[in-house]
């Protein structure tokens, strides 16, 4: 059976861009809670792409629908990508972002003191060192380096697509009669 081109794309491109939009409520979120739940729909859905590329696909063995549901959570991975480097790149451009990153950074360092008291004095005394500008600059930089992590969502959406489409025939029962 050739591949079912047209399923992977519909369910790729219709996955991704709502995943694209999860991602982007993730990263806006401030609540730490909201974007462990972003995050849960995000791995949820990929699988969920995966599952419906090979039943749209009609996969009747497991090894068809893995194939439909890898390149299915590629193609939504890519967007997902696309979605959150735009999204840090507009955060980094946004002063009330940087401000509120800026605000919270000693905060989180105060969770780092935990594990390393010397490490967290260290960083909350160069932090305190800088200037305003030099401290928006180096959130900046954050942001940047922050996007360059999208890159690991093509892989992430091409390992549990494919995990959801290899279980798609037995969940509809679209395996093949012997």
């Amino acid at each position: 059976m050739p591949i079912a081109t047209l399923a992977i794309l519909r369910t790729g491109l219709v996955g991704g861009i709502t995943l694209g939009l999860a991602i982007a409520a993730q990263r806006y979120a401030t609540d730490y809670a909201m974007q462990s739940l972003g995050l849960i729909i995000v791995i949820a859905g990929f699988s969920l792409i995966g599952l419906f590329a090979a039943r749209e696909g009609e996969a009747k063995r497991g090894r068809e629908g893995l194939r439909v549901g890898l390149l299915s959570g590629l193609v939504a991975g890519f967007f997902v990508a696309l979605a959150y480097i735009a999204i840090n790149i507009i955060m980094a451009l946004d002063p009330n972002q940087v401000e509120l990153v800026r605000s919270l950074y000693p905060q989180q360092l105060e969770a780092l003191r935990e594990l390393s008291p010397d490490l967290a004095a260290q960083s909350l005394a160069q932090w305190n060192a800088m200037n305003a500008n030099q401290q928006a600059a180096f959130t900046q930089m954050a942001f940047g380096f922050a996007a360059c992590c999208g890159v690991v969502y093509p892989l992430m959406g091409s390992a549990l697509g494919a995990m959801g489409g290899a279980i798609a025939p037995g969940m509809f029962g679209m395996r093949e009669e012997q």
